[in-house]
């Protein structure tokens, strides 16, 4: 006397949407735990004012065409390569 078939109630459609679901489970659980994780670092790794940083921040112009456009700490500096809206060399905006 055998015992009763079990594989032949699985069909092909039922195997993969069980796959689908226990393989999205999985990668949820470690979005989830380590979403927690973060939130319970973020605090702690935060750095207060006086704590920390590049420092005060303050007007820089660009090192190619001079406007000013960004404030940024002592040392560093930054380039732009285009504006939107500015019309380029064939006539089209950009």
């Amino acid at each position: 006397m055998e015992g009763p078939n079990i594989v032949s109630k699985l069909n092909r459609r039922s195997f993969l949407r069980h796959t689908a679901i226990t393989v999205g489970a999985i990668a949820l659980n470690g979005l989830i735990a380590r979403r927690a994780l973060a939130e319970e670092n973020f605090d702690r790794l935060r750095a207060g004012p006086g704590e920390g940083g590049y420092g005060p921040l303050s007007p820089r112009p660009t090192c190619n065409t001079g406007e000013t456009l960004l404030e940024l700490p002592p040392g560093f500096q930054y380039t732009t390569f285009g504006k939107t809206g500015t019309v380029m060399s064939d006539g089209n905006p950009t």
